[in-house]
């Protein structure tokens, strides 16, 4: 499953779970809800967080089509503990940010 958000002047314009079981779904989702919304490819900017590595497939789809994409990084307040620093840190980010809200 993908979460896609989307924030456009400002305003939350989508918020959708959608069902994936290739990279090419994650890209025509992107991309049929850039087309429905009026949103440039070109001008988009995707942040990434999950299990998504720019060595991947997945990630590799969605460079053929978004020019400005990122990982996202934890807040700087965030230390996390013992072997979980052995990954990257978006593979969580998705995870504790919403504890941060607590």
């Amino acid at each position: 499953t993908i979460r896609l958000v989307i924030w456009k002047n400002g305003k939350l314009q989508l918020l959708q779970y959608f069902d994936y079981t290739s990279p090419a779904d994650v890209v025509f989702h992107l991309l049929n809800t850039c087309r429905q919304l009026d949103l440039s490819t070109e001008e988009v900017k995707l942040l990434l967080s999950g299990m998504v590595v720019e060595s991947s497939v997945l990630y590799e789809e969605i460079y053929k089509y978004f020019l400005h994409i990122e990982l996202k990084v934890l807040p700087q307040e965030v230390t996390l503990a013992g072997k979980l620093n052995d990954h990257p840190h978006h593979f969580y980010s998705h995870l504790i940010e919403p504890a941060l809200c607590v």
